[in-house]
């Protein structure tokens, strides 16, 4: 591929968008990517990925690699490569427990067995699970129905931190060996402030919808009254607030309904179109067949009168035939005083020896 960047993809915008990553920045991204590309075929195999985690494959791991490994190809390309690590590198604690949990939960019912925790731990620590895994081994259902909830994971992640230790570890060892912990916490910081800052928006806009509300729920009560009974019969207020949200509940009914109406009408007049479309289809179905069967029709009385033409002509040849050859006859007859063909020849040479005879008498 060379030493030049390639042109981001829509997976790789959306990664620097996310990110808002600069150039200097996609350029480190990518020198890491030749480094750890030793072959220079453009992409990093499974082994290559964990040698820059510096982490021995696990099936955790390769979930991991799978997650971004959306063609299956057993490889990330460089747009693939930079999801990867985003996506892992920003995850909180929390969203580490539960694709955890997601990775493990095979039959995705929500729950983990014992045999999935058991799977899981092996997993990540291989053949020496510590002191600290085996209690929460013994320990792993604290309400004895033979299974962990994600609460209960969250708790049993608390209670022994090494059962998991591996996957924070893995997250940490991106970090490092990438951008630096420091860039990408200090990401995760700017990310964490853009979302409060929009939480923020929706709540003042949530609270300013609500005060538009009231502000002409308060109209419609001071109209409903008057100047003197909002002010000076206020202890009425809120009756005749729930007389207005009364009316108000009955006018939403009937623009339910009349939406509802409308929608049936819709609904009827498209049945109706698709109706008459299909009754159209079919008449044009039946035009299109009775068209083929009298072309059919047609074609077979052409053929049919063809074939009577043929054979009257044939027949009425053979009567030309038989009246030329009984003309002939006729003619031969009276050429030859009745005599045929053959009696002619005869005559004629006995003739000629007759008069050869009378040549030598001479």
């Amino acid at each position: 591929m060379g030493n030049k960047i390639p042109v981001p993809d829509d997976r790789l915008q959306k990664t620097i968008d996310m990110l808002k990553l600069s150039k200097k920045e996609i350029n480190k991204f990518w020198r890491i990517f030749q480094k750890y590309d030793r072959d220079h075929g453009g992409t990093i195999d499974v082994e290559e990925f964990y040698r820059l985690i510096e982490e021995e494959r696990t099936v955790f791991g390769d979930s991991l690699f799978e997650l971004v490994d959306i063609d299956c190809s057993g490889t990330l390309d460089f747009s693939e490569f930079v999801q990867t690590i985003a996506t892992y590198a920003l995850f909180a604690r929390v969203d580490i427990l539960k694709f955890c949990f997601f990775v493990f939960d095979k039959d995705k019912n929500g729950y983990i067995d014992s045999d999935e925790l058991h799977a899981l731990v092996e997993m990540l620590h291989g053949n020496n699970p510590t002191s600290n895994c085996r209690t929460a081994l013994a320990n792993f259902d604290t309400n004895s129905d033979g299974k962990i909830d994600f609460e209960e994971f969250q708790a049993m992640n608390v209670r022994f931190p090494q059962l998991l230790h591996p996957a924070f570890r893995m997250q940490q060892n991106m970090m490092i060996n990438t951008l630096g912990e420091q860039w990408w916490n200090g990401k995760k910081l700017m990310l964490q402030e853009e979302r409060n800052a929009d939480n923020a928006l929706e709540e003042r806009l949530r609270l300013k919808e609500l005060q538009r509300q009231h502000r002409n729920q308060q109209r419609q009560v001071r109209h409903k009254m008057g100047f003197f009974g909002y002010y000076f019969c206020f202890f009425k207020r809120g009756k005749v607030l729930a007389q207005i949200a009364a009316e108000e509940a009955i006018r939403a009914e009937k623009r339910e309904k009349k939406r509802q109406q409308k929608e049936k009408q819709k609904l009827q007049q498209k049945n109706r179109k698709d109706l008459e479309n299909l009754f159209k289809d079919d008449l044009n179905a039946d035009d299109a067949n009775a068209e083929k069967q009298a072309r059919k029709e047609e074609k077979h009385k052409k053929k049919k009168k063809k074939k009577h033409g043929e054979a009257a002509l044939k027949e009425k040849k053979e009567v030309l035939r038989e009246r030329r050859q009984k003309r002939e006859g006729e003619k031969y007859k009276a050429a030859g005083n009745g005599k045929s063909k053959e009696d002619r020849e005869e005559r004629r040479n006995r003739r000629k020896e007759r008069n050869e005879e009378h040549d030598d008498d001479l």
